[in-house]
């Protein structure tokens, strides 16, 4: 049984299709320590692959320090979905002093496909999202928003309505858009959630 396993494992063919089958429809989470010791192994899998088979590799973010060492990472471009919890309106609500309440656009690598952060009505936006962007969640996820008193924030509206791709939107129930805001005519799925 064995004999015919590496037969079979040793065509590259069969290889990367198992490799698909295994992993399709998969959120696998790393950290920058995982993204570096395995880099080489995360990178069989191609973008369009990923793509196609609905693969993510999810990175958390959750302080400054994380966010620069992800920027400076030579093997960012692996990450397609980021949870950008830095400002964890669970965790520090009223902690996060105001020359730190801010979202560095600029720092997310192009490539990343699904973006999760935590703002709020006082949350600065700097720089611009990657296009390559196809789904947006602020304050939480289908499962789980984090609610608190409604708030509006013109800076996180400029920065939905720069997303050309986007696919899918999901906004807690207290968050209400200060703009007009522009969306894409092929955006499928736009979720205000409500407890």
């Amino acid at each position: 049984m064995d004999t015919l396993f590496f037969s079979v494992w040793r065509n590259t063919v069969f290889r990367r299709y198992i490799r698909i089958l295994v992993c399709e429809n998969l959120v696998i989470n790393v950290d920058l320590q995982y993204l570096n010791d395995n880099h080489q192994y995360m990178s069989l899998l191609s973008d369009q692959e990923r793509l196609d088979n609905n693969i993510y590799f999810k990175l958390l973010i959750s302080t400054r320090d994380e966010l620069n060492e992800y920027n400076d990472n030579p093997h960012k471009h692996l990450i397609d979905d980021i949870e950008h919890s830095h400002f964890n309106l669970r965790l520090n609500y009223n902690v996060v002093p105001a020359e730190e309440n801010y979202i560095d656009c600029d720092k997310i690598c192009d490539g990343v496909r699904r973006l999760l952060i935590y703002a709020d009505e006082n949350t600065r936006v700097r720089g611009k999202l990657p296009q390559s962007i196809t789904e947006f969640n602020l304050n939480g996820d289908d499962d789980e928003l984090y609610y608190m008193a409604s708030f509006r924030n013109r800076e996180i509206d400029a920065m939905v309505s720069g997303l050309p791709n986007l696919r899918k939107l999901v906004l807690p129930d207290n968050f209400s858009f200060a703009n007009k805001v522009e969306l894409p005519s092929f955006c499928k799925s736009i979720t205000f959630s409500m407890k």
